[in-house]
């Protein structure tokens, strides 16, 4: 990781440790640059929006690790604040695959990046969660490739149950992401989380760093709100 990235990666770790901050998703390097000079203290990038933006779906097979990765990579130089990359579900169905794709991860800059347990995308609207088991592995790989380099690098790990129909998300959100916080994840994320009251329980469950996606009606709450749940 070059040494400016370091710092930067430093700087995104403070960022979760000393209070609540908005975050904002770039899919290129212009949409980058652009929200870098509205001032926001870090950036995510969107695996939707960059597929998108080629004219693909979010994870379609036509859309190739190394273009996601070029874009990615893209984005990160356009700007001198953190980037957390949206590295979906690992790019492969092993735990050497999350491996390479961490790596890879750091080595282009990235201050942080996500990882999420759904098994199967061959379906538009009907992901498959992984097993808990599985998913844990995983997390468990991740952090193993970020400790190997010894260098700042924030571990996002997110459940998609609000967003795959299960029949108790928030009971199996609290579940998974504890045990994700356990296996090392830094910061922790449900996607699909609306309600004041089920964001205050989960803060309270997980007691780590929480990620809110203002979509759908959570984007109904303000900055204020969330800080205060």
């Amino acid at each position: 990781m070059p040494a400016d990235a370091t710092h930067q990666a430093r700087d995104f770790l403070a960022l979760h440790q000393r209070g609540t901050f908005l975050m904002p998703n770039a899919w290129d390097a212009g949409s980058a640059k652009y929200l870098a000079a509205c001032g926001f203290a870090a950036l995510g990038t969107t695996s939707a929006g960059i597929a998108f933006a080629a004219g693909h779906r979010d994870s379609d097979p036509r859309q190739s690790v190394d273009a996601m990765f070029a874009a990615i990579a893209s984005i990160v130089a356009a700007v001198s604040i953190p980037v957390s990359a949206d590295l979906e579900a690992g790019f492969g169905d092993s735990l050497d695959d999350v491996q390479r794709t961490f790596t890879r991860a750091i080595a282009i800059g990235c201050a942080g990046g996500s990882l999420e347990d759904v098994a199967d995308y061959a379906t538009p609207g009907q992901f498959v969660l992984r097993s808990q088991q599985d998913a844990i592995e995983r997390v468990r790989a991740a952090r193993a490739a970020i400790d190997q380099h010894a260098t700042p690098f924030v571990l996002t790990a997110r459940t998609e149950c609000f967003l795959t129909g299960h029949p108790s998300p928030l009971a199996e959100a609290i579940d998974r992401l504890c045990a994700f916080r356990d296996a090392g994840a830094d910061c922790l994320f449900a996607p699909g989380i609306s309600q004041p009251a089920d964001i205050a329980t989960l803060v309270r469950e997980v007691n780590a760093p929480l990620n809110v996606l203002t979509a759908g009606p959570a984007a109904q709450l303000t900055l204020a709100q969330l800080r205060d749940l």
